[in-house]
């Protein structure tokens, strides 16, 4: 299985700090890193870390990494699967 953290050129886009004194809020941050993230055309159908991971790499609170999550899941650019994991959905084509 692939994970977003296999690709050195992604792997450091996230886990770049966040910017604790920024005007946009935690979860925003974390929403843009992980949609960076979804640019990536190698990224497709990876799988994102798991929210255990995601906090200890931004050192943010659980409840922080699921809202951000959450917000990319009802914009489709993530995908879950009960049981297996978070994974980066592929592009809707545009009309």
């Amino acid at each position: 299985m692939i994970s977003v953290l296999d690709s050195p050129v992604t792997a450091s886009e996230l886990l770049g700090a966040l910017e604790r004194r920024s005007d946009r809020s935690l979860y925003e941050q974390i929403v843009d890193r992980l949609r960076q993230l979804s640019a990536h055309s190698e990224c497709i159908g990876a799988q994102v870390p798991t929210e255990d991971e995601l906090t200890r790499i931004f050192g943010v609170s659980r409840v922080t990494v699921r809202r951000a999550i959450g917000r990319l899941v009802e914009e489709n650019v993530l995908v879950r699967r009960r049981g297996k994991g978070t994974f980066i959905s592929k592009p809707l084509p545009s009309i």
